[in-house]
């Protein structure tokens, strides 16, 4: 009785070491990388926290201070290097906020990329590209 009890435990193991490893590429957890940047401008007094999540492809963001004008809408935007910058998507409004990112925004992210947030028109930029000014902007640093 013994042996068989053996076998049993030996050959279901065997059947989820077996499943474990046959699992598809796409189903194993993506590496995460964690970036945060300050976000401040010396001309106006509007500051955020941010912090972006690559697995979760999640912008969390703190608003420090700073108001946003009336009539008006902060939006995010990702600059890296001579790229043109692109939009995230606009802030809503509260102190602790997240901007959900497609699957090909979270992918163009990296370290040394650089945030901004523009003051834009209600509901965001109507071009796709900045229209207001800068109001914030800082470095993403890997953590």
């Amino acid at each position: 009785r013994r042996f068989w009890t053996g076998e049993a435990v030996s050959g279901f193991g065997t059947y989820v070491a077996l499943t474990y490893t046959s699992l598809p590429f796409g189903s194993q957890p993506l590496e995460e990388q964690r970036f945060v940047a300050s976000l401040a401008h010396d001309d106006t007094d509007v500051r955020y926290l941010a912090v972006y999540d690559s697995s979760k492809r999640d912008v969390a963001l703190s608003h420090v201070s700073g108001a946003r004008p009336d009539g008006r809408d902060f939006e995010l935007w990702a600059i890296e290097g001579d790229k043109p910058p692109v939009s995230l998507g606009v802030i809503p409004v509260g102190s602790s906020v997240h901007v959900a990112l497609s699957e090909a925004l979270g992918a163009a992210i990296d370290a040394g990329a650089v945030f901004a947030i523009t003051t834009e028109p209600l509901g965001g930029s109507p071009s796709g590209e900045p229209t207001g000014p800068v109001v914030a902007l800082g470095d993403l640093r890997d953590i």
